[in-house]
């Protein structure tokens, strides 16, 4: 079957439908099995709409993935699941910034060359997670980053090396240096 979800990497997958009856249940629920999505097992969908016709079923469904798929990042890597705080205010703070630290993420990937799909999580560990040095001079601050594997892409980025005027450092350049 063919699935028209523009973003979707796997298009085409194998989709077998049953009906079955849940043995505290006396309705009959539809179940369908998808195969060759792009996972290893197959995905197991059961719903008690059977009017709704096979494609609109899994589309619906890819999209409710992509949701748990984001919620997921965003408990395993910027830890959304630990907010606590009898404060609601102070969680809402929590939850603002989680989503502004996505969203740069997500910015910061669309400048990267093969990299513009990647998760945040993967995203810190080849290109953020480093350690480096900050020089100040007087006019500029200098990052001085050691080089390693994924450096090459971002030395692609003009405006990493130039540098970049940042507002809350009274317009002072920012610039990233590498070395050996």
């Amino acid at each position: 079957m063919y699935l028209p979800i523009p973003k979707r990497k796997n298009k085409h997958c194998k989709v077998y439908e049953s009906m079955v009856t849940l043995k505290k249940e006396h309705l009959p629920l539809r179940q369908i099995i998808i195969k060759d999505h792009g996972r290893t097992e197959p995905t197991f969908i059961i719903t008690d709409d059977l009017q709704l016709a096979m494609k609109d079923v899994l589309i619906v469904y890819a999209k409710r993935w992509r949701i748990e798929n984001k919620l997921a990042e965003l408990a395993a890597f910027f830890n959304l699941n630990a907010l606590s705080s009898p404060v609601m205010i102070r969680i809402h703070f929590d939850l603002l910034w989680t989503v502004i630290a996505d969203t740069l993420y997500h910015r910061f990937s669309s400048d990267l060359p093969r990299f513009e799909h990647e998760r945040a999580n993967t995203l810190f560990h080849r290109f953020v997670d480093m350690p480096g040095k900050v020089a100040y001079d007087g006019k500029e601050f200098v990052v001085k980053i050691r080089k390693r594997a994924h450096t090459p892409i971002l030395k692609g980025i003009p405006i990493l090396e130039d540098g970049i005027q940042v507002p809350w450092l009274d317009g002072k350049k920012l610039r990233i240096q590498w070395t050996a």
